[in-house]
């Protein structure tokens, strides 16, 4: 076989295939170059194991086109390495789906190579199978052309490695097919980095499966954007941790909050509720505030809360108002108060009280 010229091998045609093994490995470079695109066909998995690194580097990138799925897995790990700079060339997306896990790491960051084409043909186990340095090399093309089946096999390794850059990419749909196990693994960079249209694009489970330190460090423009649906998906220890700048930024849609989130509230968050938050509440959220909660209240919420807010105060509430509270009230909001109410006041602050507006 060695003694063949490059003439006579090609005229060996698809009888190419009955080489033995050895008889491969014996050819020369110029002989493995002289392989049609057709006899490239008929290679088998045993036979381009012994042409080694030197004899796939001779074959050209449209004769390893022709490889059977059963040969291109067979190659090598270092016949794939040998290939990596051509791997966008060398690979037809018929052939991608067929490498392994191995052959897709020994390509290192070449994987950016691939077209979007290419990695959208690879199955979801493929895509999991690349690590972290991988999926950082893609860049942002290719992390914005994939489709959402293979943003959703990202594994929990991959997602840190994404950058800021590649995530600011992505489109809300791709956002949006992101597992809750995929969001917790934001890092906090990361979260701060994800714009108006893809934090919208967040659904409510999403939401909830953000952590305290995400929820946190979101920024007050990212938190005023959040819709009413959203702002109900968060969690109450989630809510528990926003700063007090965070809360203010909600503005009036603290309203939208459930009960549970509002008495979720710290003293410090609702203190620092701004007397037009403080009177957005509706008196089912006025009404299930807790006693620590009251006591947070300050005099100008107080003195700005409506009629409506004023005849939600429960028993509870009224009894604890401190004399200072009820100083502020107004001769409007003392005339709101029911008879009950009024004889909920201690004497102290009965005696504070503004008189009744007519």
């Amino acid at each position: 076989v060695y003694a063949l010229q490059t003439t006579q091998i090609a005229a060996i045609g698809n009888n190419i295939s009955a080489l033995t093994g050895e008889q491969m490995g014996a050819l020369k470079t110029d002989q493995v170059a002289a392989l049609s695109t057709t006899q490239a066909q008929y290679l088998t998995a045993a036979q381009i194991a012994f042409i080694g690194t030197t004899g796939i580097r001779a074959l050209s990138t449209d004769k390893i086109n022709q490889l059977t799925t059963a040969t291109v897995a067979a190659l090598s790990l270092d016949q794939i390495g040998a290939l990596a700079t051509v791997a966008d060339k060398a690979f037809t997306t018929s052939q991608v789906p067929a490498l392994t896990a191995d052959q897709l790491l020994t390509l290192g960051s070449s994987i950016s190579l691939l077209s979007t084409g290419q990695l959208n043909v690879m199955t979801t186990d493929q895509i999991a199978s690349l690590d972290a340095d991988q999926i950082s090399a893609l860049g942002t093309d290719r992390i914005r052309g994939l489709t959402t089946d293979k943003i959703a096999a990202l594994t929990s390794v991959q997602i840190p490695g994404l950058t800021t850059t590649q995530l600011r990419a992505m489109n809300a749909a791709q956002i949006g097919n992101l597992t809750t196990d995929q969001i917790a693994r934001f890092g906090i960079d990361q979260v701060m980095s994800l714009d108006t249209e893809q934090l919208g694009g967040l659904n409510t489970d999403q939401i909830a499966a953000l952590s305290t330190d995400q929820v946190s460090n979101l920024t007050t423009l990212q938190v005023s954007l959040l819709s009413t649906a959203q702002l109900q998906g968060f969690e109450t220890t989630d809510l528990r941790a926003m700063t007090t700048d965070q809360i203010a930024s909600l503005s009036s849609r603290v309203s939208a909050l459930n009960t549970d989130q509002i008495t979720a509230l710290s003293t410090l968050q609702i203190a620092a509720l701004s007397t037009a938050q403080f009177t957005s509440l509706t008196t089912e959220q006025i009404a299930s505030l807790s006693a620590e909660q009251e006591s947070a209240i300050t005099t100008d919420q107080i003195s700005n809360m409506t009629t409506e807010q004023i005849r939600a105060l429960t028993e509870d509430l009224i009894r604890l108002l401190s004399t200072q509270q009820a100083a502020a009230l107004t001769g409007t909001q003392v005339a709101a108060l029911s008879d009950d109410q009024s004889g909920w006041m201690s004497a102290d602050n009965t005696a504070v009280l503004a008189p009744p507006a007519a």
